[in-house]
């Protein structure tokens, strides 16, 4: 038996019937059930791109032939939008989360006749994914980056809007040696349509680099939350898992009513893809009044999120680890597969080689999917189970 059961808030559902029989193939594991590795988390980062050549973002360059006059209404500098969600919780879906949070906004700022609220969905982290004993294949981990908080700038016109974006962007990019960029079009649509809300600019942070942001703070800069996939085991078991998928294209246009913060991924292949609305989450909802200049009068979070459900495999953990140290060891391509006869549940599932599921959070680049789409040893294939 595979899934041993898959929780959900606040009680646990028990599944059955879910078999897998598969014939063991490859090298036969040896001594799986008798060694001891422990089984402590392993925390993997994003490897931080070499320090490139600085260079002027394309929001500067473009100045010239995008810019026309446009004027704004006259007000003092808002206050910084989404305060109230600027840390978020470390949450698991084995935490129990009130469906109802804060009152709406009150009347007497909804009579206003210029306010402007905007109700927006908050994305529930999903469910984890953990071996029999518990520990932790697939979770969540909260991630920031790096956002344009735009002001209210009076009678600005587009020269002055990009360059307000612009040199944010280059003290990022000299702060943390990287290239960051955003076109000019995507600058201005988002001041026209969106201003209310941060603009993000960056690649998730890592730990390191949020801290240097913190310290050396600049007006309009902010670090923008957000909820990420993580898999602490790297590779192990990524044919089983899977990965969720890359998050849609960034909004350009209006604000939707109930509009998600930040996009939501779908799970893709493995597990991530076959229980994939039972690990999602319900979405919060927060409520936001501003005035018609750009200031925000109000923020009410209506509805907290609700994680997604836990799924508990029957793979163990140590034992899965110990098998792929045995494959790597003495072959190029292989896949074995440990069962308990007597109760049919498969403790160890190889499949060789193996990609690393992190790579395609929050996405993945064109050149390294086709780097692993045509890599002869096709690390992607499920070997175990097809």
């Amino acid at each position: 038996m595979f899934l041993s059961s898959i929780q959900r808030l606040p009680f646990e559902r028990r599944l059955t019937d879910t078999r897998f029989f598969l014939v063991a193939t490859g090298l036969v594991a040896l001594g799986l059930m008798s060694a001891g590795l422990s089984a402590q988390q392993i925390e993997t980062g994003i490897v931080g791109e070499e320090k490139k050549e600085e260079r002027l973002p394309a929001v500067t360059k473009e100045v010239e032939e995008k810019a026309s006059t446009r004027t704004t209404q006259t007000a003092e500098d808002r206050e910084k939008p989404l305060s109230s969600l600027g840390k978020l919780e470390k949450v698991s879906a084995s935490d129990e989360a009130a469906n109802d949070g804060s009152a709406t906004i009150g009347s007497s700022f909804v009579t206003r006749t210029e306010a402007r609220t905007f109700t927006l969905s908050v994305p529930a982290p999903r469910g984890q994914i953990l071996d029999r004993r518990g520990y932790p294949l697939a979770q969540n981990k909260v991630a920031y980056y790096a956002a344009v908080n735009f002001p209210v700038l009076n009678n600005a016109d587009d020269t002055a809007i990009l360059r307000y974006a612009g040199e944010l962007i280059v003290h990022v990019n000299k702060l943390l040696g990287k290239r960051w960029d955003l076109s000019a079009d995507v600058v201005l649509s988002h001041y026209e349509n969106r201003r209310w809300l941060p603009l993000t600019f960056s690649d998730p942070l890592t730990d390191e680099q949020a801290e240097k942001i913190r310290a050396n703070p600049a007006k309009g800069l902010m670090l923008h939350p957000v909820y990420l996939r993580h898999y602490p085991q790297g590779k192990m078991l990524s044919h089983v898992l899977g990965y969720v998928g890359k998050r849609p294209p960034r909004e350009l246009g209006p604000i939707r009513p109930n509009e998600p913060l930040w996009g939501e991924g779908m799970g893709v292949e493995g597990l991530e893809e076959s229980y994939d609305t039972w690990l999602t989450g319900e979405p919060g909802r927060v409520s936001m009044l501003f005035e018609s200049d750009g200031s925000k009068l109000r923020e009410e979070m209506v509805r907290r999120p609700r994680p997604g459900n836990n799924i508990i495999t029957s793979i163990d953990a140590e034992m899965q680890k110990i098998g792929e140290e045995v494959m790597a060891e003495k072959v190029k391509r292989g896949a074995f597969v440990v069962m308990d006869v007597r109760t049919g549940d498969i403790l160890v599932m190889v499949s060789f080689p193996q990609y690393n599921p992190n790579d395609f959070i929050p996405s993945i680049s064109q050149e390294a999917y086709a780097k692993l789409q045509n890599d002869p040893a096709k690390p992607m294939f499920p070997r175990a189970f097809r």
